[in-house]
């Protein structure tokens, strides 16, 4: 397998199509037709002192982003449930800064906690 996925990393531009189809029969071969899908809310941001590389809210980046606290509960919960009712299998609050305050845990905690019983439905 590491053969292969070299060989299909390592090709060139022109060899798009073909690449897209040896990926597929590659994701086959290993993991069946399966698809996994996942959603994120950006549940705060802006205000981020770090300097992330791959992140447009890093302090590095003059790129105007708007600038929001936590999200109210019910947005979160309303954002996740409306994911999960379209049938996405994962769901992530994404927040920027270095970590999260103790308040916005416990909101999130909370919002987890009302999915985790609305899950039986699913």
């Amino acid at each position: 397998m590491r053969e292969e996925l070299l060989r299909i990393l390592s090709s060139k531009p022109e060899e798009f199509y073909s690449l897209l189809t040896e990926a597929f029969k590659l994701k086959n071969r290993k993991f069946g037709t399966f698809i996994e899908t996942c959603a994120i809310v950006n549940a705060k941001s802006g205000l981020c002192p770090s300097d992330c590389k791959f992140c447009a809210q890093s302090a590095k980046f003059k790129v105007k982003v708007k600038t929001y606290p936590l999200l109210k509960e019910e947005e979160l919960y309303s954002a996740a449930l409306k994911a999960f009712e379209r049938g996405i299998n994962r769901f992530s609050f994404v927040i920027s800064g270095i970590s999260p305050t103790k308040e916005d845990l416990k909101t999130i905690g909370r919002v987890i906690e009302r999915l985790k019983t609305k899950n039986a439905e699913f």
